[in-house]
């Protein structure tokens, strides 16, 4: 139902909505935020609620600046644990994996995770937002991921450091190997 590009722009990893090709979605169905903005070094993201072509993600320069819509940080330590802030509705959301593992942590693992909603101090709680999973051993270009918010904010802010977990997957089942006997 969704397509995403994701890709590396001035330090920042960019998660894009990509409307799928032949295929409208009702208003209610499509991501009110079409562009996350991840800050990998400071643990921190952005989220705007329109796509940006590629020139004028080139050309930006502060992105708290022109994508305001949401914003939030992370730690990894040591579980991942997301604080995520929005602005209207002005509320407050907290996320945590529920193991300590998920795919970020290790070069050679795949993404893995069970992502539920958490209180501010960390503890979890009853309600999983998503669960992903690799559909097919050693092919990692698709991510599949379950949840009954898919285009929810917390859902999308999740997604950008997963996929980065995903490329770092793919790109060590890319590297050439030498096994000795």
């Amino acid at each position: 139902m969704y397509d995403f590009d994701f890709f590396g722009v001035h330090g920042y990893k960019v998660l894009q909505y990509r409307p799928v090709d032949n295929a409208t979605l009702s208003q209610e169905f499509e991501p009110s935020i079409k562009t996350m903005l991840l800050d990998m070094t400071h643990h921190r993201f952005f989220g705007c609620s329109s796509n940006f072509s590629m020139a004028s993600l080139l050309n930006m320069t502060e992105p708290e600046t022109i994508c305001s819509d949401t914003s939030g940080a992370y730690s990894e330590n040591p579980y991942l644990f997301l604080s995520i802030s929005t602005t209207s509705p002005s509320r407050s959301t907290f996320l945590r994996t529920e193991r300590t593992e998920y795919g970020g942590n290790y070069a050679d693992g795949a993404p893995s995770f069970i992502l539920h909603y958490a209180t501010a101090d960390g503890n979890l709680t009853d309600t999983i937002l998503l669960r992903s999973a690799l559909t097919k051993l050693n092919f990692a270009t698709v991510l599949k991921v379950c949840s009954s918010e898919m285009a929810s904010i917390e859902t999308l802010s999740s997604l950008s450091i997963f996929m980065h977990a995903l490329n770092q997957y793919a790109a060590y089942l890319d590297h050439p190997r030498l096994f000795s006997f």
